[in-house]
C-alpha cells in the first residue's frame, strides 16, 4: 500500500464519527465570486467558486492553475458555503439550488484546505423520471489534455480515450521544460454507486458524471457522487484519486494473507489441473500427490486454489444456452459442467469426504473459486437472488461459514462482468451495491478474504468499499506476454485503491511472467503437471519459506509511457516499482516491447523518470552488468533476445556505496529478505532475513572502493570487488535455528580504500 493510501487510510477511521458534529455546526454565508475572478491559494488544496446569476461553477487548482468549470444553464436559486472539518482536515461545502425541468435538486463540492481533492454530490430532492441530469458537468477544462481511462469491458483493459462507464478518467498533459517532460494530471471519477453512475463526454471538452441512462426513475433523496483529484504527475493523481475514495468511504484495507504473501498453486484456466486429473487419484487424490512432490522438491508452495469444477453446476448457461461437459474425457457430471451455480458445496464425486477433510489432509490453506447461481438452481427458492446475483444476506453468511470450516482463506467472485449485466444492476438503483455489501460483509464477519475476477471498471470501483478486498484479476486468462501491456496499465488502478494485482497462473518456466507477477506485488501462482514445475525459477521470486520478496509498491507504468502511447509512439513500455526510501530507495524496472515482433527502439529513462534522483547505478538482471549513469544523463540500452529487459536501480548514498541486497532474488532489497536498509556518510546499515532452510545470501553492489564488511549475528565470506567496474558480492552466512521461524543477521559497509573506478561492469 502506498504512502498516500496508508495515510488517508489511517484517518478515515475517524470521519464517521467527526462527520455528524461537523454538521451540526456550519457557518453559512453567500457565495458570490464570479468564475472568472482568480482564487487566492490557502495551500494545496482546491477552490471551488459560483456565481449565483449565471449557474457557473468551477473547481480551480492555486498550484497547476487548472480549472474545470461547468454551468447548469440557468441561474442557482441559492448558494451558499459552509465551513467544518473532517478526516482530511479543514473542509469548505459550497452547497447550490437550482431547479432542473422543474424537479428541485441540491449540488454540492466540497473542498479541502490542505488535500487537491473534490467531491462532488447531486441530490435530487424529488421524484425524477429520466434523471438524465449531469453533474459536475464540466465545459471548460485547461488545454491540451491527453486522455486516458479504462475500457468497459471484461478485466477493465486500457484505452486512451474517455470512456462511457464508470472508469475513472485520467486527464493530463504532457509539457517539456527545459529538457524535462511534465505531466500534470486530474483523475475524475463516481464515487458513489459504481453500478448505476457513469462518465460521459470526451475528456477534452467535456467531462461528466450521472446516473446510467437505463435509470428509469429517480427517488427522492437520490445521489449521485464523484470525486476529483488533481496533482503534478500521472501517478500521483491516481494515488491521491485513490487513497481520497478510500478515506472518505472509511475503507481500511485489511492485512495480506497468503494469498498475496506466499507462493501459491492453482487449478485455474492455464493450469494443468484445470478440469483435469489423473483418472487413477481423483482429483483430490492427484492435488494431495502434487503438492506432496512439490515438498520433496523443496517447493515451498504455501496453500492451494480450487477453481470452479470443485463445486456441482448446473448445464444452463447465463444466457440459456445448454452445455456439454467441460472435459469430454469424463464422465457428465455436475463438477464436469461450465453453467451457473447449482449448490456451492464440494462435488461429493470429487470430495467424497467434504471438502475439510480434503482441507485438513493437505495442510495448507485453500483459495475458492464461485461463479453465478444458475436460474436453475434450489437457491432461488430459499434466497433472494437477483436475475443470477444472490443480493440475500443469509446466503452469503451460509456461504463463509462453510468456507470458514472448510480451512479456505480467500473467496474468488468470479464472472463479475456477467453478473452485471444479467442482474440488471445498471437498471436498478441499489441492487448491485446489495450484491457487492452483502458478500463483502459475509466474508468479513467470518474473516475471509476477497479476490473479484472479470470486472469492468464498475466493479473494480466497489473494492474500494470493502476493506477485505484484497486482491483482483487484472488481465486476460492464463498470464502470458500478449497480456503483459494491459496488465501493466490496469495494475495503476488497483493499486491506487490499494488493491494488489493477480496476472493470472502462468508457467513456472516464464521467467519474465514470474518477474511480473513478483513486481506486481500480488500473488505469484503457477500450476504446472506433476514434477514439471522449475525450482530454479520460482526461488528467483520467494525465500525457502515460501514468502514472496516482493517489492514495497506495485510495479505501475512511468509517466512517459501514458505520453507514448497517448500520441502513438513505438516505445519500449517501462514499469516500476520501489523498494525503501530516500537514499535507500531502490526502483525494479521491467522494459519491453508491447508486442513480441515489436522494434521499439532502445531503453531510454532519467533517474527522475523512474522516480529516483542525482546519480544513479543501473544493474542488468539478466546479464549480470552494471553501469553507473551521472546525475542528468539518460540511460539507454537496446531491448533483450526476447524484447524485454529488466534492471535494478539505486542511488549511491552519502558514502558512495549502492547496495542491491541479495543477487538471487529478482527484488534483492524486498522487504521479506532486507528487512531494514539504512544509508549514512559512514556506510550502509541492512538487516538480511534468513527463513528456515536457508543458511547463507549472497549480496552485492556498488562502491568506489571496496567497502569492508561488519557482520553481526553470523559470518561474512571475503568481499569480491572489481577495481574496473566497482561492483562488488559477497556472502553472508548465519547458523540454523531449529524452531526460529526468521534469523536476523546485521551488516554494515564500510569504507576501506578509495580508488577510482571505470563506469562499466
Amino acid at each position: 500500500m502506498s504512502r498516500s493510501i496508508s495515510r488517508f487510510a489511517s484517518l478515515a477511521c475517524w470521519a464517521a464519527f467527526v462527520a455528524p458534529m461537523v454538521a451540526a455546526l456550519p457557518t453559512a454565508r453567500p457565495a458570490l465570486a464570479a468564475p472568472s475572478q482568480p482564487p487566492t491559494a490557502q495551500g494545496p488544496g482546491l477552490i471551488a467558486g459560483a456565481d449565483s446569476a449565471t449557474g457557473v461553477y468551477r473547481v480551480s487548482d492555486p498550484t497547476s492553475g487548472w480549472t474545470f468549470a461547468g454551468s447548469v444553464g440557468r441561474n442557482f436559486r441559492s448558494v451558499t458555503r459552509t465551513h467544518g472539518a473532517d478526516a482530511f482536515g479543514p473542509t469548505e461545502t459550497l452547497t447550490l439550488r437550482w431547479n432542473w425541468h422543474g424537479v428541485p435538486v441540491q449540488g454540492q463540492i466540497t473542498t479541502w484546505r490542505d488535500r487537491p481533492v473534490a467531491r462532488f454530490a447531486l441530490t435530487f430532492l424529488r421524484a425524477t423520471p429520466e434523471p438524465r441530469l449531469a453533474f459536475p458537468d464540466f465545459h471548460r477544462m485547461p488545454p491540451g489534455l491527453l486522455v486516458f481511462s479504462y475500457r468497459d469491458a471484461v478485466f477493465s483493459p486500457p484505452q486512451f480515450r474517455a470512456g462511457r462507464s464508470a472508469s475513472p478518467w485520467l486527464l493530463f498533459q504532457a509539457l517539456r521544460r527545459r529538457g524535462a517532460w511534465r505531466y500534470p494530471a486530474a483523475a475524475l471519477s463516481p464515487a458513489g454507486h459504481f453500478q448505476t453512475e457513469v462518465m460521459r463526454g470526451d475528456g477534452m471538452h467535456r467531462a461528466a458524471v450521472r446516473l446510467d441512462g437505463a435509470i428509469a426513475q429517480a427517488p427522492a433523496g437520490t445521489a449521485v457522487s464523484s470525486l476529483l483529484a488533481i496533482a503534478p504527475g500521472i501517478n500521483r493523481a491516481f494515488r491521491t484519486w485513490g487513497g481520497a475514495l478510500l478515506a472518505l468511504r472509511g475503507t481500511r484495507r485489511q492485512a495480506a494473507g497468503p494469498l498475496i504473501r506466499d507462493l501459491g498453486y492453482w487449478t485455474d484456466n492455464g493450469a494443468h489441473y484445470y478440469y483435469h486429473y489423473r483418472p487413477a487419484l481423483g482429483y483430490a487424490g492427484t492435488l494431495l500427490a502434487e503438492v506432496h512432490q512439490l515438498r520433496r522438491r523443496r517447493i515451498p508452495v504455501r496453500y492451494l486454489q480450487l477453481d470452479s469444477w470443485w463445486y456441482p453446476k448446473d448445464a444452463m448457461n447465463y444466457d440459456g444456452r445448454l452445455l456439454r461437459p467441460k472435459n469430454a474425457a469424463y464422465a457428465a457430471a455436475g463438477w464436469n459442467i461450465y453453467g451457473g451455480t447449482w449448490l456451492y458445496h464440494a462435488s461429493p464425486v470429487l470430495f467424497p469426504h467434504g471438502l475439510a477433510a480434503f482441507q485438513r489432509a493437505l495442510g495448507l490453506p485453500l483459495a475458492v473459486h464461485g461463479r453465478w447461481i444458475s436460474q436453475r438452481s434450489p437457491y432461488h427458492r430459499r434466497y433472494r437472488i437477483a436475475g443470477i446475483a444472490p443480493v440475500d444476506p443469509a446466503y452469503w453468511r451460509h456461504v463463509a461459514a462453510y468456507l470458514r470450516r472448510s480451512g479456505v482463506m480467500t473467496y474468488e467472485q468470479d464472472w463479475l462482468s456477467i453478473i452485471r449485466r444479467y442482474s440488471g444492476f445498471a437498471r436498478h438503483l441499489g441492487r448491485g451495491g446489495a450484491f457487492f455489501a452483502t458478500m463483502g460483509r459475509a466474508m468479513a464477519r467470518d474473516g475471509l478474504r476477497i479476490q473479484y475476477c472479470m470486472p469492468m471498471p464498475s466493479e473494480l470501483l466497489e473494492a474500494s468499499r470493502f476493506g477485505n478486498v484484497t486482491t483482483s484479476r487484472v488481465s486476460d486468462d492464463h498470464f502470458v506476454r500478449a497480456r503483459w501491456w494491459s496488465f501493466l496499465f490496469t495494475s495503476r488502478f488497483a493499486s491506487a485503491l490499494g488493491v494488489k494485482p493477480w496476472a493470472d497462473v502462468t508457467s513456472s518456466r516464464s521467467v519474465d511472467a514470474i518477474l511480473l507477477q513478483t513486481l506486481s506485488g500480488g500473488p505469484v501462482g503457477f500450476g504446472a503437471a506433476m514434477g514439471r514445475a522449475d525450482r530454479s525459477v520460482l526461488m528467483q521470486a520467494v525465500r525457502a519459506d515460501g514468502r514472496i520478496v516482493h517489492p514495497a509498491t506495485t510495479m505501475v507504468p512511468v509517466a512517459a509511457d501514458y505520453r507514448h502511447a497517448a500520441l502513438g509512439l513505438d516505445r519500449p513500455v517501462i514499469g516500476r516499482a520501489f523498494t525503501g526510501a530516500g537514499a535507500a530507495k531502490t526502483a525494479y524496472v521491467f522494459a519491453f516491447a508491447r508486442h513480441r515482433g515489436d522494434i521499439p527502439g532502445a531503453v531510454r529513462f532519467t533517474a527522475r523518470e523512474i522516480g529516483l534522483h542525482g546519480a544513479i547505478y543501473v544493474w542488468n538482471y539478466f546479464t549480470h552488468n552494471g553501469q553507473r549513469l551521472p546525475a542528468g544523463q539518460t540511460f539507454q540500452a537496446p531491448l533483450g533476445a526476447n524484447q524485454a529487459a529488466y534492471y535494478i536501480c539505486a542511488m549511491a548514498g552519502p558514502s558512495g556505496i549502492v547496495f542491491l541486497g541479495d543477487e538471487r532474488q529478482f527484488v534483492g532489497n524486498g522487504p521479506a529478505r532486507i528487512a531494514r536498509l539504512r544509508q549514512t556518510p559512514a556506510g550502509v546499515m541492512a538487516t538480511v532475513l534468513f527463513a528456515n532452510g536457508e543458511s547463507q545470501v549472497e549480496l552485492h553492489g556498488y562502491a568506489p572502493f571496496r567497502p569492508e564488511v561488519t557482520v553481526r549475528g553470523g559470518a561474512a565470506g571475503p568481499v569480491r570487488w572489481s577495481a574496473r567496474s566497482g561492483g562488488f558480492r559477497f556472502t553472508v552466512r548465519t547458523p540454523a535455528a531449529p524452531g526460529r521461524r526468521l534469523r536476523r543477521v546485521r551488516i554494515v559497509l564500510s569504507r576501506r580504500l578509495a580508488r577510482s573506478v571505470g563506469r562499466s561492469r
